[in-house]
């Protein structure tokens, strides 16, 4: 068991003051903000080899790919994202050699981490330079590994301490085959009174922390669909910008709110919409990002994969295409898109900008195991080479 039942109980007292649990304060809250601002500082104190116009060969399964001297045009500077984490996870990658039904098997390679679709997406927006706080519930010895792996990654986590242990996802990647096998569990289950201070929380960082507020990943069965759109009016009202990564009942909540982004995958916008992906990847993609943006009057993008991802703004059609190597290690890609995408807009990006970064953050992330693990300098040089037309 992590940290032990009496290590554990100590600092989810001093977590739980500090971040919006029964005796907790803006002023503590605050200094929790603070402390994992100073984390990141160190953590982006480590040498890097990016921004100073030296060449980089990055050698992945026998491909290089070469950045070229001239500045990028990705290079972000911090932005300040706050995300809401109603799904959080612990997840973990088995990488094997091969792998059946029925079978035992030894792991070549083990990595564990706090993951979900939120935290995948703050880890990569943070390994890009963004200012981001990302707000959930956790729960159990499983919660409490959780909270411990995001601090050391420079992620400031605000916990809200719930009664369910916090979910495990667990990824088992066969190299003989070269196929993903995937066991996830259902979002653990939140109380009222759990999401009564996860709605307590977040506002206070929300009054503090303008910028983006991004909802990701499922919803737990227990919170109400309605529940979610309270805290995009509640976002809105702090004259916030919202971004949304959901799927299913959630999804359909958040299109009401008309939010600023929705950044959802080809599927997804398929079922949202009621209809069957057409044939034509190309119009079909277009068709239902323009169908979308018309129910939220924001900007609308739609990734499919090795396909590229497909945006529609106020200035029309966008396409981002990347012809290099995609990886064999997809899990937490979308996330890390978003983390991606959400960094440069923040920080002032133009949307092609943002669609360069977000495809370098999910290539980068497929070319190495674990989500949201990939290195700033793998993604800025996969960024500049990616084509918006």
């Amino acid at each position: 068991m992590v940290g032990g039942p009496r290590r554990r109980r100590r600092v989810r007292r001093r977590a739980g003051a500090r971040c919006g649990g029964h005796h907790g304060s803006r002023r503590q809250l605050r200094r929790g903000l603070s402390r994992g601002r100073g984390i990141r500082r160190a953590a982006r104190g480590r040498p890097a080899a990016l921004g100073d116009g030296r060449r980089v060969a990055l050698d992945q399964g026998g491909r290089r790919f070469h950045r070229t001297a001239r500045p990028l045009r990705t290079a972000v500077p911090p932005g300040v994202i706050t995300l809401l984490a109603l799904g959080p996870s612990v997840d973990v990658t088995y990488l094997v050699d091969e792998f059946f039904e029925g079978g035992t098997f030894r792991p070549t390679g083990v990595y564990r981490a706090a993951g979900g679709k939120a935290v995948n997406a703050a880890r990569a927006a943070v390994t890009m330079g963004a200012d981001v706080a990302v707000v959930a519930p956790l729960g159990g010895a499983s919660g409490q590994f959780a909270l411990d792996d995001a601090v050391a990654a420079g992620i400031p986590l605000m916990p809200v301490w719930a009664t369910a242990d916090t979910r495990t996802c667990i990824s088992i990647s066969s190299a003989a085959s070269g196929l993903l096998t995937e066991l996830y569990e259902q979002p653990s289950a939140i109380t009222g009174d759990e999401l009564a201070r996860l709605h307590e929380v977040t506002d206070t960082l929300l009054v503090e922390r303008p910028g983006w507020f991004a909802i990701s990943g499922g919803v737990p069965a227990s919170v109400p669909v309605g529940g979610l759109a309270a805290l995009i009016d509640l976002a809105h009202s702090r004259g916030i910008r919202v971004a949304v990564d959901s799927h299913g009942p959630a999804l359909a909540a958040a299109l009401s709110t008309r939010p600023e982004l929705l950044k959802i995958n080809r599927a997804e916008a398929a079922e949202a919409l009621g209809i069957e992906p057409q044939a034509d990847l190309f119009d079909s993609a277009f068709g239902m990002a323009e169908r979308l943006r018309g129910i939220t009057g924001g900007t609308v993008v739609i990734t499919d994969g090795v396909a590229g991802s497909y945006a529609v703004d106020e200035r029309g059609r966008h396409r981002a295409e990347w012809s290099g190597d995609f990886g064999r290690y997809p899990v937490g890609s979308g996330d890390s898109y978003l983390g991606g995408l959400l960094a440069s807009l923040d920080a002032g990006g133009t949307l092609a900008d943002a669609l360069r970064l977000a495809a370098g953050c999910a290539t980068a992330n497929a070319l190495v195991p674990g989500a949201g693990r990939f290195a700033k300098v793998d993604a800025l040089a996969i960024a500049d080479e990616v084509v918006v037309s």
